[in-house]
């Protein structure tokens, strides 16, 4: 997306259709076509920086209110802490980061566990990472941020670049972070639906 444009509802069709096959095409969107993608047009002033997000577990008073059905991700039209500066960045790179969060809530046997832990600093549901990751080791500055985004803008990142250079050659941390990814993908091939 350009600088400065909102989303529109026909915008993030085009992008979901065209995760969907992706997801499609490695295998697995069939474990999360229940995923509704909800595209909100009131400003989400409850999430305000977010571009995106990903509903985890019970919402609250306030989120059962507003429709925040927990396993769903909901895409705001516009950001409210960017005003007139929208910059989302790719779409589809956060859908697929969003999917991401899907991924973990709903196969938690899948991503959850002493691998998840080692590989990405902590436990899925803490906010700060407990080892060091270095800036070599992570997609973005976003992934520095907590295991979860650490995790799905890791899944985003490979699946939009595996079959490229880009993730060859990289700090050994982030190789088995790639790893760790494509072993999920391998297993969620495979996986029924823990939820």
């Amino acid at each position: 997306m350009r600088k400065g444009q909102t989303v529109s509802y026909e915008r993030l069709n085009r992008a979901l259709r065209h995760v969907q096959g992706v997801l499609e095409e490695l295998g697995i969107y069939d474990k999360l076509d229940h995923v509704e993608v909800h595209w909100c047009e009131l400003p989400q002033l409850s999430v305000p920086a977010a571009r995106g997000f990903f509903t985890h577990g019970d919402q609250g008073f306030f989120g059962r209110l507003v429709g925040y059905d927990a396993g769903h991700i909901f895409i705001p039209k516009i950001v409210p802490l960017q005003l007139w500066r929208q910059n989302r960045g790719s779409l589809r790179g956060l859908l697929l980061h969003e999917y991401a969060h899907a991924v973990a809530y709903y196969y938690p046997a899948i991503v959850a566990g002493r691998m998840f832990s080692s590989t990405f600093g902590g436990p899925y549901g803490w906010q700060v990472h407990r080892g060091e990751q270095p800036k070599e080791a992570c997609v973005s500055a976003y992934a520095m941020t907590s295991p979860a985004e650490n995790f799905a803008e890791t899944v985003e990142f490979w699946i939009t670049n595996r079959l490229n250079s880009r993730i060859k050659g990289v700090h050994p941390m982030l190789a088995r972070k790639f790893r760790f990814v494509a072993s999920v993908i391998t297993r969620l091939q495979s996986a029924s639906r823990a939820r």
